[in-house]
C-alpha cells in the first residue's frame, strides 16, 4: 500500500471513529458532570438525564424527561442551565445527531 493511500485510510478511519462514538462519549460526559453538580445522584439517574433529556435538549431534538413523578425536572433545572450554558460557549451553533455528524465531522470536530 502507498503511503499517501495509508495516510487516507488512517484519516477516514479517524474521522470514523470521531462520528461513532461522539454521543456515547457526550453523554458519559455530561452524565458525569452531573454527578459532580448534583452530590448524590445515582450515575443510573444521571446517565437516564443526560441521554433523554440533556443530550436530546443540546441537539435540539425532541427531550423526553426520563422520570415520569420520581423526579420533578425543576429540581435540575440548575444544573440543566449550567451544562447548557457551557455547550452553548464551546459551540454556539451546535445542532448535531449521529447522521449529521457521520455525514460531516469536520464541521462540529476538528479533524
Amino acid at each position: 500500500m502507498p503511503f499517501c493511500a495509508a495516510c487516507v485510510t488512517l484519516a477516514t478511519t479517524y474521522s470514523n471513529n470521531v462520528a461513532e462514538n461522539f454521543e456515547s462519549r457526550l453523554k458519559f460526559y455530561i452524565s458525569r458532570r452531573l454527578t459532580k453538580l448534583i452530590p448524590g445522584l445515582s450515575q443510573k439517574n444521571a446517565k437516564a438525564i443526560a441521554g433523554d433529556y440533556i443530550y436530546e435538549l443540546l441537539a435540539r431534538s425532541d427531550p423526553h424527561w426520563p422520570f415520569e413523578d420520581e423526579i420533578a425536572v425543576s429540581d435540575f433545572d440548575q444544573a440543566v442551565e449550567t451544562i447548557c450554558g457551557e455547550f452553548a460557549i464551546l459551540m454556539p451553533e451546535w445542532q448535531t445527531n449521529a447522521e449529521k455528524l457521520s455525514a460531516s465531522p469536520g464541521s462540529y470536530i476538528p479533524v
